[in-house]
């Protein structure tokens, strides 16, 4: 009995840091599954049915077409909106280095002074 209270802690305890360690990667689930995800996905065919049920062929051509534009544009608008995140959080890094660049080359100056100063008083 003992011995499956120490197995089933050490499969807790993989379960739990492999769900900590996943958090660490650079992408999200969510962000990864929207970039496989094609216009051709089950949910975006079974809507497009809904939509054209009981229609012409032409009106359901229409709509198909209509509703696959619309997605691509969802899509761009997306991505637009994701590169300007990026872009904003490039900049944001490139100010702060900066930022430190410049206090530090202030600090050491400081520092010169201050030991040119001591030089002066010897």
């Amino acid at each position: 009995m003992r011995s499956l209270k120490i197995i089933f802690l050490v499969i807790f305890a993989l379960f739990c840091t492999t769900c900590v360690y996943a958090q660490d990667k650079p992408k999200g689930a969510s962000e990864t599954a929207q970039e496989k995800a094609s216009d051709q996905a089950i949910f975006n065919r079974v809507t497009d049915w809904f939509a054209t049920v009981g229609k012409s062929s032409e009106e359901k051509d229409r709509i198909l077409t209509e509703r696959k534009a619309k997605r691509l544009q969802q899509k761009a608008e997306r991505g637009a909106q994701k590169a300007a995140r990026q872009a904003e959080r490039v900049r944001e890094e490139t100010q702060q280095g900066a930022r430190e660049g410049m206090q530090g080359a202030q600090e050491k100056m400081q520092r010169g002074i201050e030991r040119a100063q001591g030089r002066q008083e010897k």
